[in-house]
């Protein structure tokens, strides 16, 4: 697997090459170095390039690098800055460095390690909480102590840091994103807000975050909460080859209220002659069952994370040989469905 160093810098070239020696030092590999860092520090490494002795004040070796490498920190207009004067320019320096590592730790064929490094403050503090948020098991993150910069092997300390990558709807995971998305992402996960079901917009959200099922997968949602309360906490699940008639037909009911009126009795003739139409009968079947509770669960991960889909996702909560019993774990008076 691909080794990347990815450092967090200023001007300071030789806390880089420091690092690559303590890496070396302790028998880590590295094949490729990435540098992110401000204009200022872009123009200190071009320079020592332009002399020909960045390679050596490096100490890179083996190691891939070159300008190309190099990331310049950009305001909220795109343009290279040294330093952020605004809140404006403050807030687009987390997000370059929030998808910057977002975008390194997306890559499954190489391991992330990150060095704070030879940077002002805020950089290191975004950088760390990048890889809080995005780091994977194996992606590491550390620092060269103070006082030790002059010494042949410098001591590196290896930072542990709480990963929360998991806790992330996938959304966020997949494309780039800013730090204020992903902050909030996570505070929501702390707040209670209410799970609003919106059949109108075929959607479902939790405070901020807003996620689409699709109106046959919403509809089960909803039916299945409706189910919960009148079985008094819980809802039996359809057993293999009995399909369940009553099932069917309330569930027909609430899909006829979502769908266009002119195409509920489409709708409902082709649920029962086909979806709930099976050899053993009229019904609900444990196939239909399982896949609506499946792809709910699917839709909910990549909306709202791991931590917040425990909560709302359809779960087993009992079951007694070919019987299972199911729930909403989430408190039914937070869920409020628009009319």
């Amino acid at each position: 697997m691909k080794q990347l160093l990815l450092v967090v810098a200023d001007t300071n070239i030789k806390l880089i090459a420091q690092t690559l020696s303590a890496l070396r030092h302790r028998g880590q590999h590295i094949d490729t170095l990435k540098v992110i860092t401000t204009l200022r520090g872009y123009h200190a490494l071009h320079e020592a390039a332009s002399d020909g002795a960045l390679a050596d004040q490096l100490q890179l070796g083996p190691v891939e690098f070159d300008l190309a490498d190099i990331q310049v920190i950009s305001d909220e207009h795109g343009q290279a800055m040294s330093e952020p004067t605004t809140a404006a320019q403050h807030d687009a320096m987390a997000d370059f460095i929030t998808r910057a590592i977002q975008s390194e730790c997306t890559i499954a064929s190489q391991q992330v390690h990150a060095s704070l490094s030879g940077a002002r403050k805020t950089l290191t503090f975004f950088m760390g909480y990048a890889m809080s948020l995005f780091a994977r098991l194996g992606d590491t993150l550390s620092h060269i102590l103070p006082g030790n910069t002059g010494d042949p092997a410098p001591a590196l300390v290896t930072i542990p840091f709480v990963r929360m990558r998991d806790e992330l709807p996938a959304a966020l995971l997949d494309q780039h994103t800013s730090y204020q998305d992903v902050v909030q992402s996570l505070n929501t996960v702390k707040n209670e807000h209410l799970l609003v079901l919106a059949p109108q917009t075929h959607s479902v959200q939790l405070g901020e975050l807003i996620t689409r099922l699709r109106p046959i997968d919403l509809t089960f949602y909803i039916w299945f909460i409706k189910q919960q309360i009148q079985q008094q906490g819980s809802v039996r699940a359809p057993v293999r080859n009995q399909p369940e008639p009553e099932y069917a037909n309330t569930f027909i009911e609430e899909y006829r209220t979502l769908v266009d009126w002119l195409r509920a009795d489409e709708v409902e003739a082709e649920l029962r002659a086909k979806t709930f139409c099976h050899d053993t009968g009229f019904g609900m079947d444990a196939n239909f069952f399982s896949e609506r509770k499946s792809r709910i669960k699917r839709s909910f991960l990549s909306g709202f994370g791991k931590q917040l889909s425990e909560q709302i996702a359809i779960t087993l909560c009992a079951k007694q040989g070919h019987h299972r019993r199911y729930k909403v774990p989430l408190s039914l008076s937070r869920i409020t469905t628009q009319s």
